[in-house]
């Protein structure tokens, strides 16, 4: 299927996709990796597919960004800490913004992330315990990407 409806099934695809991860991360506080690794192959595989792989470096940097400030010495508190499901949605978020935007574009991406993120925080559900990054996330890709493709940028 080509063209207007694949589109459309591929954009229901991505919003299931989204609302379950945004679902469980409210919910339990975890990204399950049944949702979290499936995606990240999807969009490798997709992006290598249409010749960006070079992309992937976008995931890969994400990733990181998650896990290594973490391991350091006098490193920040849990609650402000991402955690490994964050990180491995990071693989496949971060890819996507690196081929939308390059470089400019996954810098933008993480930075949102953390905005939407603290913001979410103000929600009276949400308070408590560790704040859930993986909604963040998805929506700074959705309107970094979305500010992108709609010639804004």
């Amino acid at each position: 299927m080509g063209g207007v409806g694949g589109l459309v099934l591929g954009g229901a695809v991505v919003l299931a996709w989204a609302g379950a991860l945004t679902v469980h991360d409210v919910r339990d506080r975890r990204l399950p990796d049944r949702l979290t690794l499936p995606g990240c192959a999807v969009v490798w595989t997709v992006l290598v597919a249409l010749g960006h792989g070079w992309a992937v470096l976008g995931g890969i940097a994400w990733f990181l960004l998650c896990t290594v400030p973490g391991r350091l010495p006098g490193s920040l508190s849990a609650r402000l800490r991402a955690g490994g499901g964050d990180a491995k949605l990071g693989l496949s978020l971060g890819a996507v913004a690196v081929a939308v935007g390059g470089v400019a574009g996954l810098l933008w991406t993480v930075a949102l992330a953390s905005v939407v993120t603290l913001l979410f925080g103000l929600f009276p559900g949400v308070r408590g315990g560790s704040l859930p990054h993986g909604p963040g996330m998805l929506v700074a890709t959705a309107v970094v990407t979305g500010v992108i493709n709609g010639g804004w940028w």
